[in-house]
């Protein structure tokens, strides 16, 4: 996979600001909820659960197979 969509593209964006700070998924889908609107359903009852967990997974995937950019995501759980 090149091409990131618009909401994969934001993730990224986030991430790297935060450089080497530790953030959960859960905080991540807060602030992006907050500044973008992206990852909307955040029910943190279960957010494991949850349909914005779900994508931001399959975003942080698609942003690690991207040829377009040079990274290193590194995710847990």
């Amino acid at each position: 996979m090149s091409e990131l969509n618009s909401r994969q593209w934001a993730l990224y964006e986030f991430l790297k600001e935060r450089g080497d700070q530790w953030t959960t998924q859960y905080d991540t889908a807060k602030a992006l909820k907050t500044i973008d609107g992206l990852y909307a359903d955040i029910d943190h009852e279960d957010f494991h659960n949850c349909n914005a967990r779900h994508l931001m997974t399959a975003d942080i995937r698609a942003i690690n197979e991207s040829s377009v950019i040079q990274k290193v995501i590194i995710s847990s759980g």
